[in-house]
């Protein structure tokens, strides 16, 4: 009994991390943070170059858009999550609840319904679900939110256009794939 417990939970727990691991738009990397330092980059949280050199060096650019004040940057595969203020050119570290940075996310409403648009950082608490019991899990929770820009149409379509046909087949063939996935698995096709 207990084996077929854990087996489930094992699967569970991949699959809530395979979800988990890219929810958000990755638009490019950090080649390097002395790059950024020349450009008038500074650290909100007193981090010295030698602290921030190897963990920025070629780390994720998420939601980076042209019309937003903010953009995140994650270090490494799931690790340490910033956020970045394009106004005052500083990074500040994400403090993931329980100390999983693996758990965070971000999610930009960029559409106006009615409150404005904002970036929400979310905790999945993925990591603390594979910890429970298969019937306690834990519902992600939003951390903050931050006001910034709408989506700016225009921009938004040049960006769009951009992308390659292949790009976009490759998405939309993902995007059937995981539909098919889900509905063999679950049955209500």
């Amino acid at each position: 009994m207990n084996t077929i417990l854990n087996k489930k939970l094992i699967v569970l727990g991949s699959l809530l991390l395979a979800f988990n691991a890219q929810a958000y738009n990755v638009v490019g990397s950090v080649k390097a943070w002395s790059d950024m330092r020349q450009s008038g980059w500074k650290s909100a949280d007193g981090f010295t170059d030698e602290q921030l050199g190897m963990p920025l060096y070629k780390a994720s650019v998420i939601e980076n858009y042209p019309w937003t004040d903010h953009f995140f940057i994650r270090t490494g595969w799931q690790g340490n999550f910033f956020l970045a203020d394009k106004r005052s050119k500083t990074i500040k570290l994400v403090k993931a609840p329980n100390d999983k940075p693996a758990d965070l996310t971000v999610v930009y409403q960029g559409e106006d319904t009615g409150k404005g648009c904002y970036f929400s950082i979310v905790d999945s608490q993925a990591g603390q679900n594979l910890s429970r019991e298969y019937n306690e899990q834990v519902a992600p929770k939003i951390l903050t939110t931050i006001a910034d820009k709408c989506i700016n149409k225009k921009q938004m379509a040049e960006i769009k256009a951009k992308e390659s046909s292949d790009d976009r087949l490759l998405k939309q063939w993902v995007a059937k794939e995981t539909l098919n996935g889900l509905c063999r698995k679950k049955g209500n096709c």
